[in-house]
């Protein structure tokens, strides 16, 4: 997630105000950067940001390659589904709260991840993966 937020909002960019279709339309541009359909185009800017940890598959599967830290590795996630307007829903929401954060980054990604619907997803992939 820390990955998009990055792309979408390069250090330039933190202080910008975007509206949701802005953010919208950004986040969508760097998951299609980021699919494993579209591996020919690749945003200037996140080009060499290849991720091998996560792929995204349009329109909403976010694949997990590799467990994130948080979990201690012991539970591999898999594929989540999640979609572009989600993240972009949930970055758009915290774009005020987060201008003045020592991290904008890091509270960009903690708005998303305690979005209730992303909740859900991760919550109901990791019951079914660690049965």
């Amino acid at each position: 997630m820390e990955t998009v937020v990055n792309c979408v909002f390069p250090q330039s960019l933190q202080s910008q105000i975007l509206t949701e279709l802005q953010v919208t339309e950004r986040v969508m541009t760097v998951l299609e950067n980021f699919s494993s359909s579209n591996n020919s185009s690749k945003d200037q800017k996140c080009e060499n940001s290849e991720n091998y940890a996560w792929t995204f598959t349009l329109p909403c599967r976010l694949t997990i390659n590799r467990p994130p830290a948080w979990l201690g590795g012991t539970i591999n996630l898999g594929d989540i589904n999640i979609c572009g307007t989600m993240i972009a829903a949930g970055i758009h929401s915290a774009l005020r709260k987060c201008a003045t954060s020592a991290s904008f980054a890091t509270c960009l990604v903690s708005s998303v991840l305690a979005n209730n619907e992303v909740q859900r997803e991760i919550d109901k992939t990791v019951e079914v993966n660690s049965q």
